[in-house]
C-alpha cells in the first residue's frame, strides 16, 4: 500500500464511541443469527429422524397387512349386471313400498279430482 492510498477519518470521542457499540450490536446480532441457524439445522435433523422412522413402521405395517391378506381366506363375489340383477326384497319392504305406491296414487287421484 502506498501512504497515497491511505485515507485517514478523523472522528470525535462521541462518534468513535458509538461506532464502536454500533460494530459490536452487529456483531452481536450475527451470532445470534447463527445460533438460531444452529438450532435449525439441529430440529430439521431430528425432524428426519422422525420421518424415517415412521417410514419404516408404516413399511412394516404394510408388509404385515399383506401377510394377513395372504391368509384370510378368498370370497368370491359374484358380478352382476344392470339387466341381470335380481335381488329379493323382503315381504316388510314390499308391503311397506305397497303402501306408499298406494298413498301416491291416492294422492294424485285427489289432486286429479281438484283439478276437475
Amino acid at each position: 500500500m502506498n501512504d497515497e492510498d491511505l485515507i485517514h477519518v478523523r472522528l470525535d470521542y462521541n462518534e468513535g464511541v458509538m461506532a464502536k457499540k454500533e460494530l459490536l450490536q452487529a456483531e452481536m446480532s450475527l451470532l445470534k443469527m447463527e445460533r438460531a441457524i444452529e438450532a435449525h439445522h439441529s430440529l430439521r435433523k431430528h425432524e428426519l429422524r422422525i420421518k424415517l422412522k415412521l417410514y419404516n413402521k408404516i413399511k412394516k405395517t404394510k408388509s404385515e397387512i399383506k401377510k394377513i391378506q395372504i391368509n384370510l381366506p378368498k370370497i368370491k363375489i359374484k358380478e352382476y349386471h344392470k339387466e341381470g340383477l335380481n335381488i329379493k326384497l323382503s315381504s316388510k319392504s314390499q308391503s311397506y313400498d305397497k303402501m306408499i305406491e298406494n298413498q301416491l296414487l291416492d294422492i294424485q287421484n285427489k289432486l286429479d279430482s281438484l283439478n276437475k
